[in-house]
């Protein structure tokens, strides 16, 4: 890499420095993400290019967000890092949103200004961090921009087009996640017609509530039926203070459920129309070989699940466990992983992909992994970290987008308070901030259904508490050594 690009990328300020890229993958490869809002396992029976792109690729079937909610879980995929350390801990100011990823230089900490730096043209399409407003400029490392935090309704929304406000109708053609389509397909064109490496991240909205389908589709999947699994109606044995005893679900609340889940699956048709449309363009420009296609959702979501109501927060596998399924140069066709892997993992992926060794980044590159090797000091554990500040109550008082919560749910739906948590292949261990543990062996119990935590020897507990504490105090390098355990 010529010294200039090194000089810029320490000028930036982005913690990447010169480094090789994987071996046996090409020079600057193209990557793709397309991150969807709020999907679910349970939906990708409903996506024939995403199982397209899993016949072609290699699906990680442990991958987990470090929380289980839009804002929080896409600032750690953008800066390779953990919430406690991001500071973006919440949805809307003052702890969290596009307000504290500001305060604390979450801009500057972007993947997007490395691949910039190193001479990728970047573009960022659809829905960033909440509470970004579209009379606000791009953050910088993106090349082209066009981004909101508000069009959740699929219609009538406005996006900042590179720091111009743009108004988007009620016109099909306005239909939220078409016009990212379209814009990330001129994009790669043009990425392509100028000789430049790319990277481009599509955002949807879907299928986030109030889980609008394009037209086309609202009259499709009329009998999908509800997906049941063990913890579906299910109450949890010694559940933790906010869980608490639950009635069982009614037939009512079965109605409910069922009508949400084929709204969601309505809604993701249009993002698999769009997963389809980019991998085409990729093969028609003569690219698809150098180019990295990356599917994966911000969070995942329960519906049923221990007798809540449709909702996330939780450290409940439907919760943080989501999909991820990734093709391109050297990943083989067909294959899984079963290695632990979290959102934390994206950015410094991207940056080894791109010949650029991360800094101060908390997670771990997932580039040997999807060429199909077993690392030999992987990891062990995965950190799960969730806030509900006092303050996110009062912004939700506050008028226009930016003080409104997406994601505010009742009781009903799920209210878990602040928590902290460690998952591991074996154990889910979870401390909440109210005094309550948790305790699953997944080994005998992998719908979490019974709570081990009153059991714990004293010994065991300690265990379980150090490793827990060495996670919640760790930054960069440090935050792999706690992933180890001890």
């Amino acid at each position: 890499m010529p010294f200039l690009v090194i000089v810029a990328l320490a000028l930036a300020g982005c913690g990447g420095q010169a480094a090789e890229p994987e071996p046996g993958g090409p020079r600057e490869p193209n990557i793709v993400l397309v991150l969807a809002d709020d999907l679910d396992w349970t939906l990708l029976r409903f996506m024939p290019e995403a199982r397209r792109l899993r016949r072609d690729g290699m699906t990680l079937e442990r991958f987990y967000v470090a929380d289980s909610l839009c804002c929080t879980s896409r600032a750690t995929l953008l800066a390779g890092r953990y919430p406690h350390n991001t500071g973006v801990r919440t949805n809307v100011s003052p702890a969290g949103g596009y307000g504290a990823w500001t305060r604390h230089d979450g801009p500057g900490t972007s993947f997007a200004v490395g691949l910039s730096a190193a001479g990728y043209r970047t573009g960022m399409f659809g829905k960033y961090l909440n509470g970004y407003r579209a009379d606000l400029p791009p953050d910088p490392g993106w090349t082209r921009w066009l981004a909101g935090s508000d069009a959740y309704h699929g219609f009538d929304y406005d996006f900042s087009d590179d720091g111009t406000p743009v108004h988007y109708g009620s016109a099909p053609t306005d239909y939220a996640t078409d016009v990212i389509a379209r814009a990330g397909d001129r994009f790669i064109r043009d990425s392509v017609a100028a000789g430049k490496p790319f990277m481009v991240q599509l955002a949807t909205f879907t299928p986030h509530t109030p889980t609008v389908p394009a037209p086309r589709h609202a009259q499709r999947l009329r009998r999908a039926r509800l997906p049941v699994d063990g913890a579906f109606g299910r109450p949890i044995k010694d559940p933790p203070r906010w869980l608490g005893a639950r009635a069982a679900l009614s037939r009512r609340d079965l109605e409910v459920l069922r009508a949400r889940f084929r709204q969601r699956a309505r809604s993701v048709l249009a993002i698999d129309e769009m997963l389809g449309r980019v991998r085409a363009t990729l093969a028609e420009l003569g690219v698809a070989g150098r180019t990295y296609v990356v599917f994966t959702s911000d969070n995942g979501y329960h519906l049923g699940h221990f007798r809540l109501m449709q909702g996330k927060r939780t450290a409940y596998e439907p919760d943080i466990r989501v999909p991820v399924v990734v093709a391109g140069p050297g990943v083989p066709a067909g294959s899984s992983s079963r290695v632990l892997a979290s959102n934390v993992d994206l950015a410094p992926t991207f940056l080894r992909w791109a010949g650029i060794a991360s800094r101060g980044r908390d997670g771990r590159s997932l580039a040997r992994v999807l060429r199909g090797r077993e690392p030999r000091r992987w990891r062990r554990a995965v950190l799960v970290e969730h806030r509900e500040e006092p303050g996110e109550a009062r912004a939700r008082l506050h008028r226009g987008a930016a003080g409104r919560d997406p994601d505010a749910q009742g009781r009903r739906m799920g209210k878990p308070g602040s928590y902290d948590g460690v998952r591991t292949a074996e154990h889910l261990y979870l401390e909440h901030h109210d005094g309550s543990r948790e305790l699953y062996d997944l080994r005998t119990d992998p719908f979490e259904l019974e709570n081990l935590a009153a059991s714990m020897t004293r010994a065991e507990r300690r265990r379980w508490e150090g490793m827990l504490a060495r996670f919640l105090r760790c930054a960069a390098a440090s935050c792999r050594r706690a992933d180890r355990l001890r």
